[in-house]
């Protein structure tokens, strides 16, 4: 950049602050995530379709707002559906016999748990916790994922299922 540009006389300066938290909770780690501490994060230690079903378990059926699919055919069609407002699950265009739901958005039921879920593997959500609450909130996910609403709710199949 020298010749082209005097970016030391600016104070110019660029920095990214990335880690991952990690709780142990029943057992079990939690990973949280700040900035890009997502990278480097071994996929393959991460519980399968546990985002998918806190999300799903957790989420208003009148009140998903995205869902990517794909279908198990002769030809393999992936879709993502977005919606400006909540919808439900027939709204979307679900084909149940057909598709298979691989992530999932939406608001949830209470506003006290959070103000957003979005979950495949992973999950994110979107609410107000101290720090020190973060084992707490981690217990919470670990019962919401072992509930069954989301199959009396959605009848949706996930890779787990």
């Amino acid at each position: 950049m020298d010749g082209h540009f005097d970016v030391n006389s600016l104070g110019l300066m660029n920095a990214s602050n990335s880690f991952i938290l990690l709780l142990r909770v029943r057992n079990r780690i939690f990973g949280v995530p700040f900035g890009y501490g997502y990278s480097v994060l071994d996929r393959s230690k991460i519980e399968p379709s546990f985002g998918l079903k806190v999300t799903l378990n957790v989420i208003d059926p009148q009140r998903i707002e995205t869902l990517d699919t794909r279908n198990i055919d002769l030809v393999t069609k992936q879709r993502r559906t977005h919606v400006t407002v909540g919808s439900t699950v027939s709204e979307l265009g679900l084909n149940q016999n057909i598709d298979w739901v691989r992530f999932v958005s939406g608001k949830p039921v209470s506003k006290d748990f959070a103000t957003k879920l979005s979950g495949s593997d992973p999950l994110s959500i979107t609410t107000d916790v101290y720090l020190g609450d973060l084992g707490s909130l981690s217990k919470d996910l670990l019962q919401k994922i072992h509930l069954d609403e989301y199959k009396k709710q959605f009848k949706l199949r996930s890779r787990s299922d």
